[in-house]
């Protein structure tokens, strides 16, 4: 418990240099708040852009492939992280679409 602008404040996550296995999250999300810092509106909306170490630290549940080069190989391989993790989400693998995991279920079974 601490006290942040005259208020009480609970923390529940981890103190600084506790970070167990979720380091590479949280460098994702310095960047996301990097990314943010800099957003000004009305500008158009540019990706959070990783490397390849925060990537590999992510959980792999969390991270989606979209593969294109099947169709051109000028297509890049370009990876999404979920942000809602507790959504289950589809990637057709045809077009590069998400879809809601039961969504896209029930198309393939009924096609």
């Amino acid at each position: 418990e601490s006290t942040r602008g005259g208020a009480e404040v609970m923390s529940l996550d981890q103190g600084p240099g506790q970070m167990g296995g979720d380091e590479g999250n949280d460098l994702f999300v310095q960047k996301m708040l990097d990314a943010a810092s800099f957003l000004v509106p009305g500008e158009p909306y540019s990706p959070v852009q990783i490397d390849r170490e925060i990537l590999i630290d992510l959980r792999p549940e969390e991270v989606y492939i979209v593969d294109m080069r099947k169709l051109s190989s000028f297509l890049p391989v370009r990876f999404f992280r979920s942000m809602i993790p507790e959504v289950a989400i589809a990637v057709c693998g045809a077009c590069g679409h998400f879809f809601h995991q039961e969504t896209w279920e029930l198309e393939v079974l009924q096609n």
